[in-house]
């Protein structure tokens, strides 16, 4: 199985074959390593898939919906390019989880649905508290869009440690890596307001070292994490 694994790496280039590795000893996925995400999953073998990995998988294709609509929302309503630029990186998250349940021949919950609307009546629930309380100052909406992430954060955590499968695990960890960054740009530009985020969902361990850590690119599936640095900086925090 490994040869075969190895062959069909092979077409991802030799980074991909190089990382590989280090990917299995740390668990890790390979998003960073620039590598086209249809050849990523190509390359690793399908595996048997259970119910919770099956469920875990539709509920996550779910709250990246949330993500994306919510921040396109809030850019709606207060114009900061924040909110315009990750919403847009969700879109690929959300398009990274179509992926694999299209290779494992589920159904998509998400299929059709317009911007707001979910299956999961708790993330349809949640999705109108959030959206009510963004609405109500630019600070609330940063406040907003680090609870959404600080939320994704914990479910990837739980979907990683649910699962065994390898293609799962590369989509989860690409996806991690994202709502780490997506994170820093949300507190970071709280901070340049005075403000502070306290975590709901993961410890507060977890966030100060999130916080203290670096962008990463997550180019994995055809697409960039923005870099929107560190708070202050660059073009996407300013308020019209």
């Amino acid at each position: 199985m490994l040869v075969g694994f190895i062959k069909k790496a092979a077409i991802c280039g030799a980074l991909f074959i190089l990382a590989v590795p280090a990917w299995a000893q740390r668990g890790q996925g390979l998003g960073r390593q620039g590598i086209q995400g249809n050849c990523l999953i190509d390359a690793v073998p399908k595996q048997e898939l259970d119910a919770t990995e099956a469920a875990g998988l539709a509920y996550m294709r779910e709250e990246e919906k949330l993500a994306r609509d919510v921040y396109a929302k809030l850019y709606s309503r207060w114009g900061a390019r924040i909110f315009a630029n990750i919403s847009r990186s969700e879109q690929r998250h959300f398009d990274e989880l179509k992926l694999l349940l299209d290779r494992y021949e589920l159904a998509d919950p998400a299929a059709d649905s317009p911007a707001g609307v979910f299956q999961n009546t708790d993330l349809q629930a949640l999705y109108t508290d959030l959206i009510a309380q963004g609405d109500t100052s630019p600070s609330a909406a940063l406040r907003v869009g680090a609870r959404i992430e600080d939320m994704d954060i914990h479910d990837l955590d739980n979907a990683l440690a649910a699962t065994d499968n390898d293609d799962l695990r590369i989509v989860y960890q690409n996806l991690k890596w994202g709502s780490e960054n997506h994170m820093r740009a949300f507190v970071g530009r709280l901070q340049a307001l005075g403000e502070t985020y306290t975590a709901q969902y993961i410890s507060e361990a977890a966030l100060t070292e999130i916080l203290s850590g670096t962008n990463e690119v997550s180019r994995g599936f055809g697409g960039r994490v923005p870099r929107l640095g560190q708070a202050g900086q660059g073009n996407g925090w300013r308020f019209r």
